[in-house]
C-alpha cells in the first residue's frame, strides 16, 4: 500500500515523472502489480485528468494487452464526471482482440452510465450501428 502512495504523490506533483514506474507495473504477469497501476491513475486523475486522459490515449494504443487494459482502468473516475473527454481512448479500445480490455472497456462505460445515463446510450447507440454497418457493408 506503501508503494501505491509513493506513486500517486510522484504522479500529483508530477504525472510525466511517475508514468514510466506506472507502465512497468502494468506490463507485469501479476494481477495485483496491475492493480497498482489502475489505482494509482485513478488517484492522480483526480487531479491531473488532462494529463491522464493524454498519456492514456497512447497507452490505448500498446502492443501489451496489460498496458490497454491500464489505459482504460485508470478512466474510472474521469468517466463518471466528463465521459466525453475519454471518448477516444473508448473508441481505441471497443473492438480489441482481448477479452480482458473489452471487460475493462464495459465496466467503464457502465460507472459512465451511473453518472451519464444518456451520454451512454447515445455512445452504445452508436457503437451498435456502427457494428452493423460493417457487418453488412452498408
Amino acid at each position: 500500500m506503501s508503494e501505491v502512495r509513493e506513486i500517486v504523490k510522484t504522479g500529483l506533483a508530477n504525472p510525466r515523472r511517475a508514468f514510466p514506474q506506472i507502465k512497468a507495473l502494468a506490463k507485469s504477469d501479476d494481477w495485483a502489480e496491475r492493480e497498482v497501476s489502475a489505482t494509482a491513475l485513478v488517484e492522480i486523475s483526480k487531479k491531473q485528468s488532462e494529463k491522464i486522459i493524454a498519456e492514456m490515449l497512447t497507452w490505448s494504443k500498446d502492443n501489451n494487452p496489460n498496458v490497454r487494459r491500464t489505459a482504460s482502468e485508470a478512466l474510472r473516475h474521469i468517466a463518471r464526471k466528463q465521459p466525453a473527454s475519454v471518448l477516444p481512448i473508448l473508441e481505441n479500445l471497443k473492438n480489441d482482440s482481448s477479452l480482458y480490455v473489452q471487460k475493462s472497456v464495459a465496466n467503464v462505460i457502465r460507472n459512465a452510465g451511473n453518472y451519464e445515463p444518456e451520454f451512454v446510450l447515445i455512445l452504445c447507440s452508436r457503437w451498435v450501428f456502427c457494428t452493423m454497418r460493417t457487418r453488412t457493408g452498408s
